[in-house]
């Protein structure tokens, strides 16, 4: 059974209800057929949901955070989408390597490349030193409450 169309597409714009109150601005950089999105998250923290003018400006370089998670609170329609631009290009917001620290061995690292246009699938995956690896974006996939609570805290 085909899955229904989807809520949002890549290059929106929403809004992130936080934990801790207000809302977080972030942009489907990436969106992956089985649910999954890169995201970009931006300061400040909004006390109400950001408008389309919020999003003007913005660039890869200014977000606070970076990361893949589910999209249940969009789907939900918790996640209020803020702007759908007519045009997008993928160029200047790009999927970066993801980095991972072994949690058992801390001196065990990776970078993790992944898909462009299927961003849970790894493409390489290379042993780093612990210091290159938690200098880039974490490895891993945030549900979306967890994500809530984590750019909540990035914010505050």
């Amino acid at each position: 059974m085909p899955r229904k169309k989807l809520p949002y597409k890549e290059g929106d714009w929403f809004a992130v209800p936080l934990k801790q109150g207000g809302y977080a601005l972030g942009l489907a950089a990436r969106v992956t057929s089985g649910g999954g999105i890169l995201g970009y998250f931006f300061a400040p923290r909004h006390d109400t949901i950001p408008v389309v003018e919020d999003t003007q400006g913005l660039r890869a370089d200014d977000a606070i955070f970076i990361g893949k998670f589910g999209d249940l609170g969009l789907l939900n329609d918790e996640w209020p989408i803020v702007y759908k631009p007519t045009e997008w290009e993928r160029t200047p917001w790009p999927m970066p390597a993801f980095g991972r620290v072994d949690g058992m061995e801390p001196s065990v690292a990776f970078r993790t490349v992944y898909n462009e246009n299927s961003i849970n699938e790894a493409l390489r995956e290379d042993r780093v030193a612990p210091e290159v690896a938690k200098a880039l974006p974490e490895d891993g996939v945030f549900g979306y409450v967890a994500l809530e609570l984590w750019v909540g805290r990035l914010l505050k």
